[in-house]
């Protein structure tokens, strides 16, 4: 087994939480509210329906064969030619995802923390520290993620309370207005990014101490990640209305600006900052450690972490050059991408579960 470490079912389920905020925090109200308006919150509750569907999908999967990662189990089920080429899919899928996030850290902080700041600036230490952590396992980035969870809830709570002042409920009416039809359209959104994308976590699976309470954390994780979701979702129509929040690049980051409590306790965006950073970080980390870890395994290696460099130095020009811009980012990400999203999140381990199934059955009757 290539990696050696262990996590508790509890450090696996801060891990989906965090992985579900990640880049999410800073652009789902915005992507939910363009197509759904005041209830888009409604679409973000049903995503997270159907995200836990898919978990259960995952689920199967992680009790089918314990021990195997997605990309094990792909040659595993489909043989070693078309197990490796829908493996490469998985971990084509997570590079791209992986220089998204970046390309959104360098934007975000070079316009909004550091304006004028190259990315370049920004990537390179961000990587380093990533890499520092592969280099050390698993274990390292669940810990800090674990150690930084209390730290993330505080700032998430603080943050919606000392919103409430500014909350105008006549943003979220008339409830329904666009009927089922509304919520239909919009929910695929977040169905794609980022419930789709929790295909990576299955690379991490096979290390939780036991199978039950990966079972148990990757829904209960998958629940507070999405209601947590729909709440900022919520927060954000309430207080900057659907146009304020679909206008914006950035309406989580623009509603911390708005907090002001007696004129001493305002503009404190950096709450938002600080608990998209710690999330995203964690994120950035489990794409990471599941391509390295994916290629070493299709490679056949003994170690994956001689993969660490080559991959960062690929990622620090891959995260500049993946998108132009975040308009460009936003623009690319929309039903298009939430349907690439959802095939290689729900369509290749269905199709994996399937075969599985029939080859099982097979073997049964022989």
């Amino acid at each position: 087994m290539l990696e050696k470490g262990k996590i508790a079912g509890r450090q696996f389920m801060i891990l989906v939480i965090f992985y579900i905020m990640g880049s999410a925090i800073l652009f789902i109200p915005g992507k939910l509210s363009a197509p759904g308006k005041q209830d888009s919150w409604i679409s973000a509750l049903v995503a997270t329906g159907v995200g836990l569907l898919i978990v259960l999908i995952y689920n199967v999967i992680g009790r089918r064969n314990p021990g195997m990662t997605i990309v094990e189990y792909s040659e595993h089920v489909l043989g070693k030619w078309f197990g490796k080429i829908v493996a490469l899919v998985f971990l084509i899928f997570f590079l791209i995802l992986i220089a998204l996030d970046l390309r959104d850290i360098g934007d975000f902080l070079s316009t909004q923390a550091m304006p004028d700041t190259p990315i370049q600036a920004v990537l390179i230490p961000f990587l380093c520290v990533v890499m520092i952590g592969m280099r050390y396992g698993l274990e390292v980035y669940t810990r800090f993620a674990e150690l930084f969870f209390p730290v993330v809830l505080l700032l998430w709570f603080i943050l919606l309370i000392s919103l409430y002042p500014e909350m105008k409920f006549e943003h979220i009416q008339p409830i329904f207005e666009h009927g089922f039809k509304g919520i239909a359209i919009t929910a695929p959104v977040m169905v794609g990014f980022p419930m789709s994308e929790l295909v990576a976590l299955l690379m991490i699976y096979p290390y939780v101490n036991q199978k039950k309470s990966a079972a148990k954390g990757f829904l209960v994780g998958t629940l507070i990640g999405g209601i947590m979701l729909t709440l900022l979702t919520l927060v954000c129509i309430l207080v900057l209305g659907v146009f304020g929040t679909v206008s914006s690049t950035y309406p989580s980051y623009l509603l911390a600006q708005k907090i002001n409590i007696g004129d001493f306790f305002q503009r404190v965006e950096a709450l938002m900052a600080i608990i998209w950073f710690f999330t995203l970080f964690t994120r950035v980390s489990i794409f990471f450690y599941a391509i390295v870890l994916g290629l070493a395994q299709v490679m056949k290696l003994q170690d994956y972490r001689p993969l660490i460099l080559p991959l960062g130095l690929f990622l620090l020009s891959f995260g500049q050059t993946v998108s132009p811009n975040i308009i460009h980012v936003i623009g690319a990400t929309k039903n298009e991408w939430a349907m690439y999203q959802m095939t290689c999140g729900v369509f290749f381990p269905l199709l994996l579960l399937g075969a599985d199934t029939l080859r099982q059955n097979r073997g049964r009757k022989l």
